[in-house]
């Protein structure tokens, strides 16, 4: 059992290291939100559903200046599924996020209408390790890894790629 210990124990460290390496690329909106959370005890699995809900009438050209009449109304339902271990005493999670995007009634810039294609963003996988978890002292490090999947439905440049992200909070 210490040489599996051991084995997963570096391969995490391979994948940190790997992240440390690969931040360079381009990365866009860092997903998930959640990552500001505290270590989860270990060997649990917590999967959530929630929703987010925007609207704005608010469209600006990259020169600053407004165009009026314009709206735009999401409706994003996201599922996530964590799972956390511990190896060593160290705290790791693997988490999976898959959200819908819904485009809700006519989207348009000023006068101009909007096609508002709707779809599975591709799912969203996060590795995160906790090095440093003291609840006593509220202290802790964490460190994120994500990886941006282009196997989502939804039409979004932003998507069309694979993005890599490497984020740190202590």
């Amino acid at each position: 059992m210490n040489s599996y210990k051991a084995i997963t124990k570096i391969v995490m460290t391979s994948v940190i290291g790997l992240a440390a390496l690969t931040c360079g690329a381009t990365a866009f909106a860092g997903q998930p939100e959640p990552p500001d959370m505290v270590a989860p005890p270990p060997n649990i699995n917590i999967l959530l559903f929630y929703n987010k809900y925007s609207t704005s009438s608010n469209f600006f050209t990259s020169s600053g200046e407004q165009v009026t009449g314009s709206r735009f109304v999401t409706d994003i339902p996201i599922l996530q599924f964590l799972h956390s271990f511990r190896v060593d005493g160290t705290t790791f999670a693997a988490q999976i996020t898959a959200p819908y995007v819904a485009f809700s009634g006519n989207q348009r810039i000023g006068p101009t209408p909007l096609t508002a294609n709707s779809g599975f963003v591709g799912p969203v996988f996060t590795a995160m390790a906790w090095p440093i978890a003291n609840p006593a002292e509220d202290e802790y490090l964490q460190l994120t890894y994500t990886l941006t999947t282009p196997v989502g439905s939804y039409d979004n440049l932003r998507h069309s790629h694979i993005s890599l992200a490497l984020s740190n909070r202590l």
